[in-house]
């Protein structure tokens, strides 16, 4: 059974004492929307800068295996087996493949 994301997944604050002003991230491909990216961790949210979704999904998960939750403008992600997904708003929405976790399956059903 899929595990429920947390409530603060929903929104996350941009607390100013952990806020990194003008980060950018320069490897982010030109006409690409730079939006804030951000890690769970513990009880709050780390601030990793402003990049594309697909540098988000790279800084916040990889190498991290402890790492379960992030975030990129206001589309949620979560690792979730071998996969890390996106979260659909909208009538359908669902959680989606947005692409391959380097940490080992830890039980979870796909």
């Amino acid at each position: 059974m899929a595990e429920a994301a947390p409530a603060a997944l929903e929104a996350a604050p941009e607390p100013a004492s952990r806020r990194e002003e003008g980060t950018q991230d320069k490897a982010a491909t030109p006409g690409v929307e730079a939006q804030p990216c951000w890690r769970a961790e513990g009880s709050g949210w780390m601030h990793l800068g402003y990049m594309s979704q697909k540098a988000c999904i790279a800084r916040v998960f990889a190498g991290r295996c402890e790492t379960i939750y992030g975030r990129w403008g206001d589309k949620p992600f979560r690792r979730y087996g071998a996969v890390v997904q996106s979260h659909k708003k909208g009538l359908f929405g669902g959680w989606k493949t947005a692409g391959e976790s380097d940490c080992p399956a830890s039980g979870a059903a796909r």
